[in-house]
């Protein structure tokens, strides 16, 4: 029994520290600038601070984004959101995340949620890519762009 706790410990504390090595932590702070595609096409800038260590297999962090809509009457989108950042055990360099926010523009605000993935080819540089889902007239938007972490 005590070889078999010992064992358990001895993987929990390795997968703990594994865990903890991922793309996005506890007090990183990144922006990204990106294209949307919205029925039209949007300049997508956005910011996320890392508010929390480990809470089971990821961290916790807040972004403000603000969307700038070419064409179809221009208009613009703003919007703060909670992320969940999976941490992908053995990939330093990959950020998995989803989350929920609320967006508002001129005609009122609508709840939404998102995906998104990305890749760091560069300690401080990276590309990703994205979906948001508008819960007001069922829109989905799609984003790819650059983050950079501060």
């Amino acid at each position: 029994m005590k070889r078999i706790l010992l064992v358990l410990v001895i993987l929990f504390c390795t997968l703990g520290s594994a865990f903890a090595q991922g793309a996005f932590n506890k007090g990183d702070q990144n922006i990204g600038i990106g294209l949307g595609v919205l029925r039209g096409t949007a300049i997508v800038g956005q910011y996320e601070y890392g508010l929390t260590g480990n809470i089971g297999p990821g961290k916790v962090g807040v972004q403000g984004s603000l969307q700038l809509n070419i064409g179809n009457g221009g208009g613009y989108l703003l919007g703060g959101e909670i992320n969940y950042h999976l941490d992908t055990v053995g990939a330093k360099d990959i950020d998995i995340s989803g989350g929920v926010g609320y967006f508002f523009n001129g005609d009122g605000g609508a709840l939404g949620l998102n995906a998104t993935a990305r890749y760091y080819f560069l300690p401080k540089v990276g590309i990703f890519g994205g979906v948001n889902i508008f819960f007001k007239g069922d829109v989905a938007q799609l984003i790819v762009g650059v983050k950079l972490k501060l």
